[in-house]
């Protein structure tokens, strides 16, 4: 009966032991879940480190950026101003070029009007050669009809006023020729300095051709003066021929004849003295003494000396309208480079003002982005942390109540172990003093009742507790709040 109340008690035990086993192994199979987790989490924080360390990357480059905006901004503002200084000078290469081709059109005029002036003075001059021819062919006429002596010292005067005047002509053929030759190098020719200096050249050589013209009407005059006084001193010597006539004669009608003759040669001699010109109203009077095609070929005197006093006013309006042209350029090229200037500053600026407000929406982009990536990368690892701290935390309290667990079943192992020690030994000394003690056997059993209902109550596990008697979890209960207190203590 005793072994079989013994085995009885250690089945008990070994049920109850089975049972905080099973629970146990569940315990051991969650905490193993429980680590795999933890790699799992392990592995998630490997990542968002991962993660942060290309944020910090891009923060770090972002700042970096952001360090260099103001060299970039120097550079943008050196290139701003370069690219000003190149417009300025395009405009103001543009204007002196729009300048230069005025000038160049106005020195094309002027040369069209030099050439013009050219062929009139050449239209002057053949008509001069005509006057001095008719003037020479009146002359020669006039010569043959005067007396010896003082034919011949007019004659010899007039012929020096006639070479005079040849070599005047000749004069003014070779300029004629050189303004020809200057005419076709200027056509040929493209360069503006060339044609400027060609152009100063034409207005000198016109200028000259105005004083060789001026010579010439000087010497027609003192030709035309010269010839007046030959005429005044032919017409002396007649008039005394005249007289010896009339002594001579005794005809009256001849006397009046010469004297008409007279009077048309003086009407001729007053004329070209004093308009220095031959007018075909003189030469019809004294039509035997000039032929017609000399008569058709000369100018009047009046158109001369108008065409003369035009050219003068014209010369001098064109100097008057030069001068205010020159005045006139410089400023309206700088009125058309201010506007152009002024013009593109404005574009400028409205650039500017784009580009810096594209600056201040990037700059403050980038200042909420990192922000947000701050932020966001603070909120991620501090949370990480968290639940990183408090699974840290539960797997040590699990190991530290596993541990307390496996503290208690070996001490509890070695209480039983003890326990059925004492009661075997207890045991064998009963029965070896059976014989003699005999009457201890009631007493015995009382004991091994006790030691029974003690064993029980120290090795079974809560199992609901007998009548008036507590049960195992309550001492189990008790021991480990003796021992957290002594540890306490401690």
């Amino acid at each position: 009966e005793n072994e079989v109340r013994r085995q009885a008690d250690e089945l008990d035990i070994s049920r109850s032991k089975l049972g905080t086993l099973n629970k146990l192994e569940a315990s051991v199979t969650k905490y193993k879940k429980k680590l795999e987790e933890m790699n799992s989490l392990r592995a998630q924080v490997r990542e968002l480190e991962s993660y942060n360390a290309q944020y910090l990357d891009k923060v770090l480059d972002l700042e970096s950026t952001i360090k260099t905006m103001p060299t970039l901004k120097a550079l943008v503002e050196k290139y701003k101003n370069q690219v000003v200084e190149l417009e300025t000078a395009n405009v103001e290469a543009g204007s002196s070029l729009r300048v230069k081709e005025q000038k160049i059109r106005r020195l094309q005029e002027e040369l069209d009007s030099a050439l013009g002036g050219k062929e009139f003075l050449e239209s002057q001059v053949e008509e001069l050669r005509t006057q001095i021819a008719s003037m020479q062919y009146r002359e020669g006429n006039e010569d043959g009809m005067s007396a010896g002596e003082s034919s011949s010292v007019s004659g010899g005067s007039l012929s020096a006023d006639v070479l005079l005047g040849r070599d005047a002509v000749n004069g003014m053929r070779e300029r004629v020729a050189r303004l020809e030759r200057e005419n076709a190098e200027l056509k040929s020719g493209n360069a503006d300095a060339q044609l400027v200096n060609d152009l100063d050249m034409a207005v000198k050589t016109k200028e000259s051709l105005q004083v060789a013209l001026f010579q010439l009407q000087k010497q027609n005059d003192q030709l035309a003066e010269d010839l007046r006084n030959a005429r005044i001193q032919n017409q002396q010597q007649p008039h005394q021929l005249q007289q010896q006539q009339w002594q001579n004669a005794s005809d009256g009608p001849q006397p009046m004849q010469v004297s008409s003759d007279v009077g048309v040669s003086g009407m001729v001699g007053s004329a070209v003295g004093t308009a220095g010109f031959v007018s075909p109203a003189t030469l019809e009077a004294g039509g035997a003494m000039v032929p017609a095609g000399a008569m058709q070929s000369v100018p009047t005197p009046g158109a001369a000396l108008v065409t003369s006093s035009n050219n003068a006013l014209s010369t001098t309006q064109i100097a008057d309208y030069e001068g205010k042209l020159e005045k006139l350029v410089p400023a309206d090229s700088m009125r058309v480079t201010v506007a152009e200037l002024t013009k593109r500053l404005k574009e400028k600026e409205s650039v500017i003002n784009e580009l810096s407000e594209q600056r201040t929406k990037l700059e403050n982009y980038t200042k909420k982005t990192l922000h947000a990536v701050q932020t966001k990368y603070m909120v991620a690892v501090s949370s990480h942390r968290n639940q990183i701290n408090e699974k840290q935390e539960r797997v040590d309290f699990l190991e530290k109540k596993m541990k307390e667990v496996r503290a208690s079943y070996s001490r509890e192992q070695a209480l039983m172990m003890s326990s059925f020690y004492e009661v075997r030994c207890g045991r064998r000394v009963t029965l070896a003093c059976c014989l003699p003690f005999m009457l201890l056997v009631d007493t015995h059993n009382a004991s091994d009742a006790q030691i029974g209902t003690e064993m029980q109550r120290r090795t079974m596990m809560p199992q609901g507790p007998a009548a008036g008697v507590p049960g195992a979890g309550s001492w189990l209960a008790s021991k480990r709040t003796e021992e957290r207190a002594k540890r306490r203590q401690v």
